[in-house]
């Protein structure tokens, strides 16, 4: 997680889970799902049936999920989505 709070989808959700991440009223989430047709399938459930303001983190450099992104590269793209930078 890097210090930033977080959560694991194990897949593109429950049912379950988004009624537990509902429960909790978060109001803002930063999506870094898979960069593959099952992480932009799971970007738009979660959209659908999560409440709060989403942002969708693109995944760069050829890389398929998170997991494969240094630190500073993951910081980078939060960057890019909250201050518009390229």
């Amino acid at each position: 997680s890097l210090g930033y709070p977080s959560i694991s989808l194990n897949g593109i959700g429950s049912e379950f889970q988004y009624n537990e991440l509902n429960k909790y009223g978060f109001r803002k989430y930063y999506l870094m799902l898979d960069s593959d047709k099952a992480g932009r399938r799971g970007d738009k459930r979660f959209r659908e049936n999560v409440n709060g303001f989403k942002i969708t983190v693109n995944i760069k450099g050829g890389k398929k999920d998170v997991n494969e992104m240094t630190k500073e590269e993951i910081e980078q793209a939060l960057s890019e989505v909250n201050y518009g930078k390229k």
